[in-house]
C-alpha cells in the first residue's frame, strides 16, 4: 500500500468517525430534551401532588381544630351539670338535714 492510498484510507476512516461522532452528539441531544421535558412533567406532577397534599392537610387541620373546639364545649357542658348535680345534691343534703333536726 503506497503513502497516497494510506493517507486516503486514513482520511476516509477521519471521515466515518467525525460522522459516527456527529451522530452520537445528535443522539445525545435528542435524549438531552426529552429527558429535560420528562423533568419538566414530573417537577409539574410534583407540584400537583405537593399542592393536594397541602390542602388535604389543611382540611385536617381544620378538622382537628373542630374537633378540639367541640371538646372544649363539651367539656365546658360536663362541668356545669357536675356543678349542677353538686349544688343539688348539697341542697338535697341541707334539706334532709333540717328535716332531721328537732325543731324549736
Amino acid at each position: 500500500m503506497t503513502d497516497e492510498e494510506l493517507e486516503k484510507l486514513f482520511e476516509r476512516s477521519e471521515n466515518k468517525l467525525e460522522g459516527e461522532i456527529n451522530d452520537l452528539h445528535r443522539h445525545f441531544e435528542r435524549t438531552e430534551n426529552k429527558l429535560e421535558g420528562k423533568i419538566d412533567d414530573l417537577h409539574h406532577h410534583f407540584d400537583v401532588v405537593a399542592e393536594r397534599f397541602d390542602t388535604k392537610f389543611d382540611l385536617l387541620a381544620e378538622g382537628v381544630l373542630n374537633v378540639d373546639e367541640k371538646m372544649d364545649r363539651n367539656h365546658a357542658a360536663i362541668r356545669e351539670e357536675m356543678r349542677q348535680g353538686f349544688s343539688d345534691t348539697h341542697d338535697l343534703i341541707k334539706y334532709a338535714y333540717n328535716l332531721a333536726r328537732p325543731k324549736r
